[in-house]
């Protein structure tokens, strides 16, 4: 389960249909589920994703949290058709808790107070949903906005997120999208492309507050594979220089190939143009940028074990004898 959120206009459901449309290139179920009722189809389909069906991916409008919350727990409990051990859905988006309405709340008028109703359905969501969701193989992204805590105290967060505290402890990964990061022009000084900024605030299955940067052209909602497999690799060491230490400053990149080193090219920019100008090799580089990660998390050490005998007659000669005890603070004497 993965939290997206940040202020306004920065990039959280653009990068939520990119994921979406990743998992779909890779023959994947996506559901996304509306609760704004604000998803623009034409927008979305300039990412490559089309509402028919046809690709596998799903848009849901709920009229209330109740129905959108029970949707997406009876979504993560379908199994796939060809493999029953696994749930039928890849990613399953919800955009956002911030929109959620109860039934009460849309019951009543405005003005009327309604105490915590958003945040008692999320938490008894997440405490339904958290098992199903490891069985299924599952990736839930909710997306929320932030609010500004108005009374918390001079110590307190200067944000609050709508939905209650439970979605931070039930939550894998916790990332906050704060800016925007860098914008590119075309000819005309229109703006075709950005790149989106998220930092990591919580993270239990790797390192916790790291930055990423995701490069996306907004014409198409293509993210630059290359750039990130070029700034990805130097970081992870899959770029070395021709001796194989580490890239510092300007200097050529290599890759170590079947037939030994290959120059890749000089900077960044070289390298993205080289891999996507030689997709066999994009791919080398992307098997071992991916084996890199996977290896991230694995243990560098031996696991500590415990000193066992390897004769029963030592443990019996270490045994302990009560050879004598002395004085009333039973005190006691071992041979």
């Amino acid at each position: 389960m993965t939290i997206l959120h940040g202020p306004e206009s920065t990039g959280k459901t653009t990068l939520s249909l990119v994921m979406c449309r990743a998992a779909v290139n890779r023959g994947g179920y996506v559901a996304y589920v509306d609760a704004e009722h604000a998803i623009d189809p034409r927008w979305a389909k300039r990412f490559g994703l089309d509402f028919d069906g046809s690709q596998h991916f799903f848009l849901i409008q709920p009229a209330n949290a109740e129905d959108a919350l029970n949707a997406i727990l009876k979504m993560v409990k379908l199994p796939h058709p060809e493999d029953k051990s696994r749930g039928l859905f890849d990613v399953i988006v919800l955009d956002s808790v911030a929109s959620l309405v109860t039934k009460a709340q849309l019951a009543g008028e405005v003005g009327d107070h309604v105490v915590a109703g958003v945040a008692r359905a999320m938490t008894q969501f997440l405490a339904n949903v958290a098992r199903p969701l490891a069985e299924s193989d599952t990736s839930l992204v909710l997306i929320n906005q932030e609010r500004d805590n108005i009374g918390g105290g001079t110590y307190a967060s200067p944000i609050r997120l709508p939905g209650g505290k439970a979605q931070r402890f039930y939550a894998s990964i916790r990332a906050a999208m704060r800016a925007q990061g860098e914008t590119y022009t075309n000819d005309d000084g229109e703006i075709i492309a950005r790149t989106f900024r998220l930092s990591t605030k919580k993270n239990k299955v790797s390192e916790p507050n790291r930055v990423a940067e995701v490069k996306v052209y907004l014409d198409t909602g293509v993210p630059d594979y290359f750039e990130e497999m070029a700034s990805i690799g130097k970081e992870l060491g899959v770029f070395t220089r021709e001796n194989g230490s580490r890239i510092k400053g300007s200097a050529a990149w290599y890759f170590n190939r079947d037939e030994g080193m290959v120059k890749v090219g000089v900077g960044a920019k070289q390298v993205a143009n080289a891999l996507d100008e030689d997709r066999e090799l994009a791919a080398e580089v992307e098997a071992a940028i991916r084996y890199a990660i996977s290896q991230m998390n694995e243990i560098k050490v031996d696991p500590i074990t415990l000193l066992e005998s390897d004769d029963e007659d030592d443990e019996a000669d270490n045994a302990i004898a009560w050879d004598e005890v002395s004085g009333d603070a039973g005190h006691f004497e071992l041979s």
